[in-house]
C-alpha cells in the first residue's frame, strides 16, 4: 500500500498544477478574445485604407507619366519646333528627370523604330541592332495597341533578370496614327520611386502580376497571418495587377493592448513556472545523468583509438623500414648483377681468346701449311699436317661445346634436372679437385620448366661456392620430391659462412654484405614462391630449397 500512496500522490499533484493552469488559461482567454478581435478589425481597416490609398497614387502617378509621354510626343512631331537634335536632347532630359526609365523610342506608324536613346546614352537611325536589344528595346511595337489611346503593356523580362513594362503613346494626325513614342520603364525603380512617401508607414507591399511576384517594397516583412493582408486590383490602362498591403510586425506590436496578453501571463504564469521548474529539473538530471556516460564512452572510445592508431603506427613503421631496406637491396643487388655480368663477359671473352682462339690461329697456319704442302706433292707431311689440325678442331668443338654448356646446358630442355645434374657434377669434379655424391630420388621425373632451370642454377651457384670459399674436399647434392613440393640440398664439409654473410643470407632484412650469389639464388626461390634456408656451422655449410610443384612463374 506504501508503494500505491506514493505513486497516486504524484498523479494527484500534476492533476492540482494542470487544473490551476487550466483555469488561469480560460481566464486569460476569455478576456483575451474580444480585444483580439477589435484590434484585429481596427487593423485590417487601416491596412485596406492603405491598400487602396496606394493604388490610387500608382494610378495617378502612371497617368501623370503618359501625360508627360503625351506631350514629348507632341512636341517631337511637330518637325518645325524642333530639330533630330533636339529632340533627342530632350529625351536625355526627360530619361534622367524620370525614375526608372531605361530608354525611349520614337517609330513611325509602320513600327519601325526611327531613333532610340537610353540611359547609357542615344542611338541614331542606323545603329545596329544589337545597341537596342540589350536593353529590350526592339519589338515594343509589337505590343504597342493599334488604338489611338496611351497605354500600358505587359511586363517582360530584361536581359540583367529584372522585369519591365513599355509605355505606349501615339501620336495622332489627320485622324490617323503617324507616330509612336515608346519609353522602357523598370517595374522595380518606377514603383520605388512611386512608394517613396509610403516605405516608412510601417507597412509590407507587393505588386503582382498574375500570381508571380514583380516588386516588393525594400524593408517589406514576409507575410506572416493571410487575414491581416488586404489586396486589390490594379487597373492601368492596358493592364491589371494586384496590389496586396499587410503591416510590419511593429506595427502589430504598437496597436496591440497589452491587457489581453497581461492577463494571459497573469494567469498561467504560476502554472508555467511550476511546470517549467519540474520540466527543466528532470530534464537537468536526464542530461547530467547522459552526458557524463556519453562522456566516459567518449573517452573508453579515444582510448581504443589511440591503441589502435599506436598498433598500426608501429606496423607501417616496420612496413616503411622493410620496404626501404628492399629497395636499398635491390639496388645494390642490380648494381653487383651488372658488375658480375660484366665480369663473366670477361673471362668467356679470355677464355676464348687464350684457348680457343689460339687453337683456331694454329688451324689457320696449318691449313696455309696444307696448301703449299699439296703444291709440293708432300704427301706425307701433309698426312700429319691434317691429323694435327683435326686434334685442334676437336679440341675447339670440345672448348665451345663446354662454354655453351655451362651457359645453359640443352640436356636441361631436352632431358630435365634428373639427367643434366649428374653430368654437371661429374664435370665440377674433373675441374675443380672436389669430389661430388649425387643422391637422385629414382623416378623423379620431370619438374616444370622453371623450376628445373632454378634448381640447376642454384646448383650451378652453390658448387661454385663451395670451391671459391669453403675449402671442403667433398660436397653432397640431394634432390627429392613430394607430391606439392621439390627439395634440394647442398651440403658441403668446410670452413663455413661467416657470421655477417649467414645473417645477411638468412635475413632479407639485415644490412650486412651479402654476396650477389646467394641474392640472386634467394630472388629465383621468391620469385617461384619457394623458400630457402642456409645452415651454417664450423664443420660445413648446408643450403635448402624447397619449392613447390605448379609454380612456373
Amino acid at each position: 500500500m506504501t508503494w500505491m500512496r506514493a505513486a497516486v500522490a504524484p498523479s494527484k499533484s500534476v492533476v492540482w498544477v494542470g487544473s490551476v493552469v487550466l483555469a488561469g488559461l480560460t481566464a486569460s482567454f476569455a478576456l483575451w478574445d474580444p480585444l483580439e478581435v477589435y484590434e484585429r478589425e481596427h487593423l485590417c481597416q487601416t491596412t485596406f485604407q492603405l491598400m487602396d490609398s496606394l493604388r490610387a497614387d500608382i494610378r495617378s502617378d502612371v497617368r501623370s507619366r503618359l501625360l508627360a509621354q503625351v506631350r514629348l510626343a507632341e512636341l517631337w512631331s511637330d518637325k518645325a519646333s524642333s530639330t533630330p537634335h533636339e529632340q533627342q536632347l530632350g529625351s536625355r532630359l526627360f530619361l534622367d528627370h524620370h525614375d526608372g526609365y531605361l530608354g525611349l523610342e520614337w517609330m513611325d506608324a509602320g513600327r519601325r523604330v526611327l531613333w532610340s536613346v537610353t540611359r547609357e546614352g542615344y542611338a541614331t537611325r542606323g545603329v545596329a541592332p544589337a545597341a537596342r536589344v540589350a536593353l529590350s528595346l526592339v519589338g515594343a511595337a509589337a505590343s504597342a495597341r493599334a488604338d489611338t489611346h496611351p497605354t500600358v503593356t505587359p511586363r517582360f523580362p530584361l536581359p540583367d533578370g529584372r522585369s519591365a513594362f513599355r509605355l505606349v503613346v501615339p501620336v495622332v494626325r489627320g485622324g490617323g496614327v503617324e507616330h509612336f513614342l515608346v519609353a522602357i520603364v523598370d517595374v522595380r525603380a518606377a514603383l520605388d520611386a512611386m512608394l517613396e512617401d509610403h516605405k516608412d508607414l510601417g507597412y509590407s507591399v507587393s505588386v503582382l502580376d498574375g500570381a508571380t511576384e514583380i516588386y516588393r517594397m525594400p524593408g517589406s516583412e514576409p507575410e506572416y497571418d493571410a487575414a491581416l493582408t488586404e489586396q486589390g486590383t490594379l487597373e492601368l490602362p492596358g493592364v491589371a495587377w494586384t496590389i496586396r498591403v499587410w503591416p510590419k510586425p511593429e506595427i502589430l506590436s504598437r496597436s496591440q493592448s497589452s491587457l489581453p496578453r497581461l492577463a494571459m501571463v497573469l494567469g498561467g504564469l504560476l502554472g508555467s513556472v511550476l511546470m517549467l521548474a519540474i520540466h527543466f529539473g528532470r530534464s537537468a538530471q536526464n542530461s547530467s545523468r547522459e552526458l557524463q556516460q556519453a562522456h566516459d564512452e567518449l573517452e573508453e572510445r579515444v582510448r581504443e583509438r589511440t591503441l589502435e592508431l599506436e598498433k598500426v603506427n608501429i606496423v607501417l613503421q616496420a612496413e616503411v623500414a622493410e620496404r626501404k631496406r628492399a629497395e636499398d637491396s635491390h639496388r645494390d643487388l642490380s648494381g653487383r648483377l651488372l658488375r658480375l655480368q660484366d665480369e663473366e663477359r670477361r673471362r668467356i671473352a679470355r677464355e676464348l681468346h687464350d684457348s680457343t682462339a689460339q687453337m683456331l690461329g694454329a688451324l689457320a697456319i696449318n691449313m696455309d701449311r696444307s696448301v703449299r704442302l699439296v703444291h709440293a706433292h708432300d704427301c706425307t707431311r701433309l698426312q700429319r699436317v691434317l691429323a694435327e689440325s683435326g686434334q685442334l678442331l676437336e679440341e675447339v668443338t670440345q672448348e665451345i661445346r663446354t662454354v655453351s654448356y655451362l651457359l645453359h646446358p640443352p640436356m636441361l630442355d631436352d632431358l630435365g634436372l634428373e639427367y643434366v645434374l649428374p653430368w654437371y657434377a661429374a664435370g665440377f669434379s674433373r675441374r675443380s679437385g672436389i669430389a661430388s655424391e649425387l643422391d637422385i630420388q629414382a623416378n623423379l621425373g620431370r619438374l616444370p620448366c622453371e623450376a628445373e632451370l632454378t634448381l640447376f642454377r642454384i646448383v650451378q651457384e652453390a658448387l661454385a661456392n663451395v670451391h671459391r670459399h669453403s675449402g671442403s674436399a667433398t660436397v653432397a647434392i640431394h634432390l627429392s620430391r613430394t607430391e606439392d613440393s621439390v627439395i634440394l640440398e647442398v651440403r658441403d664439409h668446410g670452413s663455413g659462412l661467416p657470421e655477417g654473410v649467414l645473417e645477411a643470407a638468412t635475413n632479407s632484412s639485415a644490412t650486412a654484405p651479402m654476396g650477389v650469389g646467394i641474392a640472386g639464388m634467394r630472388e629465383r626461390v621468391r620469385q617461384l614462391h619457394g623458400r630457402m634456408e642456409i645452415a651454417s656451422e664450423l664443420h660445413g655449410t648446408t643450403l635448402r630449397t624447397v619449392l613447390p610443384l605448379g609454380v612456373d612463374g
